[in-house]
């Protein structure tokens, strides 16, 4: 009954595509993660606290994604979100996850959950990569694949990749199919390149953006710039477009505000001798190929 309300109030409340709904509670929903409010037997407001962990200064710390956070229309105003934010917080205190993410769904709602103690952590760049004519046709060395299946080799690449950056929100093997079949629904692709040795040496996730002639890619995953530099030229050749727009990890003096984090137990980090400081403060942390 929980999980059949809690997914009424989702499509009540947000403007998903149902395979993607479908998708989150087959396969992401679970009880435990499922905060909720009742009103005389109903619910009428709800958060997922899903775990995950973060990568930072070579370390794995617990942590949990807030999403999902509704309200049914008819309830706004009193106060159940406010509610429902102590709430994770207690949760995750028993459960002892020192940090809590979350990504707002618009610029505006970052006010609100500064209220609740939270403050950006997680930060990107965006570059455009324009398609030349001399690469309308080959990607030279090695071969670009289309993904028509999740194997243990392109996960083992993919969580390799990931623990080489100084901070970012890691994905299990379970998160990246959950990925696979979320990028799909939206005519997306995982895009590969296998070397001459038989192995990976470049991934991106692309997806076709409302413009015809464009593609947006929210990670991109290479081992040298010649890789990636073919990767780019395969993905536009695939899906036959022009430009390019890629995500990055914040690299720049400038980057893009993205998620935000709270913590729930400084302790935790004092006692595993990590500077959390660093999270807040030097803008290095990446979360990305998040259900947001």
């Amino acid at each position: 009954m929980k999980k059949q309300e809690t997914e009424e109030l989702w499509r009540l409340c947000f403007g998903d595509k149902e395979a993607f709904i479908r998708l989150f509670f087959d396969e992401v929903y679970r009880d435990e993660n499922t905060l909720v409010i009742e009103k005389q037997g109903t619910v009428v407001a709800a958060l997922q606290c899903i775990p995950y962990s973060l990568w930072m200064q070579g370390k794995e710390i617990p942590m949990a994604y807030i999403c999902g956070v509704s309200t049914h229309p008819n309830e706004r105003g009193n106060g159940f979100m406010g509610r429902l934010m102590r709430k994770a917080d207690e949760e995750l205190k028993r459960r002892k996850i020192p940090l809590a993410t979350l990504i707002p769904a618009e610029s505006w709602l970052a006010d609100i959950y500064r209220k609740y103690g939270y403050s950006y952590a997680f930060y990107y760049d965006s570059k455009t990569y324009i398609r030349s004519s001399s690469t309308l046709s080959s990607i030279g060395d090695g071969e670009g694949i289309i993904a028509s299946e999740i194997t243990p080799q392109l996960f083992n690449y993919f969580d390799r990749k990931l623990r080489k950056r100084v901070t970012c929100v890691l994905h299990s093997a379970s998160d990246f199919r959950v990925i696979y079949k979320d990028l799909t629904l939206y005519g997306g692709k995982l895009l590969w390149l296998k070397n001459t040795k038989q192995k990976v040496e470049g991934m991106a996730f692309a997806i076709p953006e409302e413009s015809s002639d464009t593609i947006f890619m929210p990670e991109l995953l290479y081992d040298n710039e010649s890789a990636k530099e073919r990767l780019l030229a395969f993905a536009a050749s695939t899906f036959d477009i022009k430009k390019i727009n890629i995500k990055n990890p914040p690299a720049s003096a400038t980057p893009i505000s993205g998620g935000m984090a709270k913590l729930i137990d400084p302790d935790y980090f004092r006692k595993a001798k990590i500077d959390i400081r660093n999270l807040f403060s030097e803008k290095l942390g990446y979360m990305t190929l998040m259900l947001d």
